[in-house]
C-alpha cells in the first residue's frame, strides 16, 4: 500500500505539470493569434481611411 502510493504520487505530479504547460502553451498561442488578427484589422482600417 505504502509503496504504491509513493510510486503514483510523482507520476501524478508530473502529469499535472505537463497538463499545465500544455494549457499555457495553448493560451499563449491563442493570445498570439488574437493579437495578430487585431493588428491586421487595425491595418485594414487605416488603409481604408487613407483611400
Amino acid at each position: 500500500m505504502r509503496t504504491s502510493l509513493r510510486d503514483s504520487a510523482p507520476h501524478d505530479r508530473h502529469h499535472r505539470r505537463t497538463q499545465f504547460s500544455h494549457l499555457s502553451r495553448l493560451y499563449l498561442y491563442t493570445f498570439d493569434r488574437t493579437m495578430y488578427i487585431c493588428l491586421q484589422l487595425k491595418y485594414i482600417e487605416t488603409e481604408n481611411a487613407k483611400s
